[in-house]
């Protein structure tokens, strides 16, 4: 007879089930929305991005919570065939409407398993919904199937993360991860580090919550975006390129 699920593996799968529902619900409100305040520092990172994946000769890429698609589009555009796992939905059917030529896959990808190599992975503004271990084990799986992974975290020292956690800002389903915390989880997983670029020293920011009555605006942040590059480690958005360290055989 199969044993009745224990009190508290009942209690971790439904702290699970609600912390899905909340991402759910926060990025189909906010992910790209033109009142977030936040969108000059979110495209500067898709500009890095998109500068390295033209670093590629097009071949086989996954992308992984796609989210709207923005990595993905860029992925097609370049010439990737694209294997795409986003577990929310709506965002899914959109995806499959506007991407004929991708491989969709709805599901979660804490649980999602690949059976094919890729050239290129690219995980971009996902970590902070995943705690460190369920990233650990992510880039653990994906290790055997993989050369590359372009992965970025949202920064908890820098002023952004500092400031959202002081007003309680923070959603509650948000994981915090330094620079450090990112480089150390790449390698423990099996990666070196082979680039890294900070995004966002100074990121707009509002006294309420919503992005409402902002006091650092787009036009502030720009100008100190020279700052990036001296100070990566204190950005709001931390990205690394890194490379698989190969599986030793046997």
């Amino acid at each position: 007879m199969a044993r009745a699920p224990s009190s508290t593996t009942r209690e971790r799968g439904n702290d699970v089930r609600i912390r899905s529902e909340e991402v759910k619900t926060y990025y189909e409100q906010w992910w790209e929305n033109p009142e977030d305040i936040r969108n000059v520092i979110f495209n500067r990172l898709n500009e890095v991005v998109l500068r390295r994946i033209r670093g590629y000769e097009p071949a086989r890429a996954l992308d992984l919570g796609s989210g709207k698609g923005r990595i993905l589009s860029m992925l097609v555009e370049s010439g990737f065939s694209v294997t795409s796992v986003e577990f929310n939905p709506n965002f899914t059917a959109d995806l499959r409407s506007r991407f004929p030529g991708a491989t969709i896959v709805g599901s979660d990808v804490r649980t999602w398993q690949p059976d094919q190599q890729y050239d290129l992975v690219t995980c971009i503004e996902l970590a902070q919904v995943l705690t460190h271990e369920e990233l650990a084990q992510v880039l653990r799986d994906l290790r055997p199937f993989t050369r590359r992974i372009l992965i970025n975290v949202s920064n908890k020292t820098s002023m952004h993360g500092v400031w959202a956690r002081l007003r309680g800002f923070q959603a509650p389903f948000i994981v915090t991860y330094t620079a450090e915390d990112l480089v150390r989880i790449l390698r423990e997983s099996g990666y070196r580090p082979a680039f890294s670029a900070g995004i966002g020293f100074l990121t707009p920011i509002s006294l309420l919550r919503d992005f409402k009555l902002p006091i650092v605006g787009e036009r502030l942040a720009t100008f100190f975006e020279k700052l990036d590059k001296s100070f990566p480690r204190l950005c709001h958005l931390f990205l690394v390129e890194a490379d698989t360290i190969p599986v030793p055989e046997g």
